[in-house]
């Protein structure tokens, strides 16, 4: 294969056309937090989308010892529930539209993810005696059982999922996410990098 036939050939790879960047020696070094694009705003932790967090705990501070928890944040503006009125159909899909969403790896340290592990697992234990509350109300045709068992298992799920929730999105943008649910020792840490430079 010559020269011509590579130029014209639609599969070939891409080549890259973009000049390398070159960061000059003189450059300014940020702090450590403000180069990761994480920056505390009061209560809450602003991280730029694909910022890396560092191998602490987001609830204590403490040494994740290498452990991340991929969380995929997603959020939409508040106005959009108010949709809900119009019918669910018409919510889910403005929902689906209008959603921002941002991804991030956190650290935990080993207390936390056992915490997040024995709560995870007694949501699932709760949610199956429900089912079985279920079961027995069908054997003993006892509806007032059967409706325990159903708010057994919608409690299970409800409490599982938000006490198993590590962080949560305030808000998102385009570049941002604004996160909940990070301790005070992590965000006074953040901060304290962030001032050191």
């Amino acid at each position: 294969m010559n020269r011509s036939d590579e130029a014209e050939n639609p599969y070939r790879a891409p080549e890259n056309s973009f000049a390398e960047v070159i960061v000059p020696a003189t450059a300014v070094e940020l702090p450590a937090a403000a180069s990761r694009g994480l920056y505390r705003d009061r209560k809450l932790l602003v991280a730029a989308k694909g910022a890396i967090f560092p191998d602490r705990c987001v609830k204590c501070n403490a040494p994740a010892e290498g452990f991340r928890l991929h969380r995929a944040l997603g959020w939409h503006h508040p106005a959009v529930y108010l949709t809900v009125l119009a019918g669910i159909l018409v919510y889910i899909v403005l929902a689906m539209v209008l959603r921002k969403s941002a991804s991030f790896h956190v650290g935990l340290c080993p207390v936390h993810h056992k915490r997040r592990n024995l709560t995870m697992l007694a949501a699932w234990l709760t949610f199956l005696a429900g089912m079985v509350i279920m079961f027995a109300s069908i054997v003993l045709e006892s509806l007032g059982l059967a409706a325990f068992g159903v708010v057994v298992m919608l409690s299970s799920v409800v409490v599982g999922l938000l006490k198993t929730r590590v962080i949560w999105p305030k808000r998102i943008d385009d570049n941002y996410a604004w996160i909940r649910g990070v301790g005070d020792d992590f965000l006074t840490s953040i901060a304290q990098e962030t001032a050191s430079g």
